[in-house]
């Protein structure tokens, strides 16, 4: 049986080897007076360092429990976008007949019959949808862009969102982060005096105003 010695050193050695040389969070940092004169124990004693609590303290929104799958693709260069997992979730298959609304600012997609009102997405071999141009001026979106695409099996439905607004909506708008301001339009060059051939309108002449004629 090894020392006790032996054993207490080598057990530190292996401590130092995985500990790093940083204070650690403090999670039971005692309150009031304590608190005060722990503060006071120097780092190198291997005091941890205080909890800091954050400010937010809201609540989390309750969640339904719905299954839901995400899924994020780019827009290519005719207007497609490559879903083939979220409708392999939804069972769609090529000759699924797809039909698209707007609701809420953004775009649902529905297997539905065809309706005339409704504004109908088709799919490929390859399962990508091809966005209309319905579709893709109601998400504000081109080629190159990012669609955020969110599958709710439960009520078997293809949600679409413009990724750069979905991305601000978690995070929030930036300040000083708008819109560049258009450029004042530069003011219409005024025609250079002489040399052209281009003739005032005609204006009739008001005969009380007219100067009568010198006499000989």
């Amino acid at each position: 049986m090894p020392h006790g010695l032996d054993t207490r050193h080598r057990t530190a050695a292996r401590v130092a080897g995985i500990k790093a040389p940083y204070p650690g969070v403090d999670t039971l940092a005692p309150s009031g007076p304590a608190a005060g004169r722990a503060a006071e124990v120097d780092a190198s004693e291997g005091r941890l360092a205080p909890v800091v609590h954050l400010a937010d303290r809201a609540a989390r929104p309750a969640r339904d429990g719905a299954t839901r799958e995400p899924q994020a693709a780019r827009i290519d260069a005719q207007n497609r976008i490559n879903l083939g997992k979220a409708l392999s979730a939804l069972g769609w298959t090529p000759d699924t007949f797809l039909v698209a609304a707007r609701e809420n600012g953004h775009i649902v997609v529905r297997a539905a019959a065809d309706s005339p009102l409704l504004t109908p997405v088709p799919v490929d071999a390859q399962r990508r949808l091809t966005l209309p141009p319905a579709v893709l001026g109601a998400l504000d979106v081109r080629p190159g862009d990012q669609v955020l695409a969110g599958v709710v099996v439960d009520t078997a439905e293809l949600h679409l969102f413009a990724a750069a607004d979905a991305l601000q909506q978690l995070i929030g708008a930036l300040p000083g982060s708008g819109p560049p301001e258009a450029a004042a339009e530069p003011a219409p060059a005024r025609p250079a005096a002489g040399g052209s051939r281009i003739r005032g309108r005609w204006q009739a002449v008001d005969r009380g105003t007219q100067r009568p004629a010198d006499s000989c």
